[in-house]
């Protein structure tokens, strides 16, 4: 998916006007390990990871991500269960809480067309309320680069083709696309 939405976004980017803010958060954790971390501890939660268990994981994350530590111990592990409890607190974690069916991180590949090619992704959070699916992208972007612009266009391309590969693969309609912004807890609607 990352290189059909760099193509029809463009490498360069520039955000579109009818953007809604987006506040940037400068502090804390970053980086790539870091959102690896948040999506795997987000996963396990999904699937009933609370408490001492969930502590427990992000330790164990952190340590195989090799993230800060001091005499042993993660220093950014308060961090993250922050962040995950602020995820678990956001409206659309509770409507997928709510919902008769929900998945994490669900891999997928798709084809596309006759050719060989495929739209490979994976959808960090979805689920199916009565008029339709629900699909969730997680980004732990801080926001205060100059890159965010580009990249956030990207995101929008990105979870608009993942709501057509999920409508495809499902055969059910997908009625809302939200990215949610794990370091504000903004959820950020996108229209197909």
């Amino acid at each position: 998916v990352t290189a059909l939405v760099k193509e029809s976004v463009g490498e360069e980017g520039a955000a579109a006007p009818d953007l809604p803010p987006l506040l940037p958060s400068s502090t804390g954790p970053g980086g790539y390990e870091w959102g690896t971390a948040v999506h795997t501890l987000l996963q396990a939660t999904a699937r009933g990871a609370t408490g001492d268990r969930m502590q427990a994981l992000g330790r164990v994350l952190l340590l195989e991500l090799d993230r800060p530590a001091r005499a042993g111990e993660p220093t950014e592990l308060d961090a993250l269960i922050r962040t995950v409890e602020g995820v678990r607190e956001s409206s659309i974690w509770r409507r997928a809480q709510a919902s008769e069916l929900r998945v994490a991180e669900v891999p997928f590949a798709l084809q596309v067309g006759e050719a060989a090619a495929y739209l490979e992704g994976v959808i960090d959070l979805a689920f199916r309320e009565a008029d339709g699916w629900v699909l969730a992208d997680y980004k732990s972007d801080r926001g205060d680069d100059p890159e965010l612009a580009s990249r956030r266009l990207r995101y929008r391309e990105q979870i608009r083709r993942y709501g057509e590969a999920w409508s495809q693969l499902t055969g059910d309609p997908v009625k809302e696309r939200v990215i949610l912004w794990t370091r504000t807890g903004t959820e950020e609607r996108v229209e197909p």
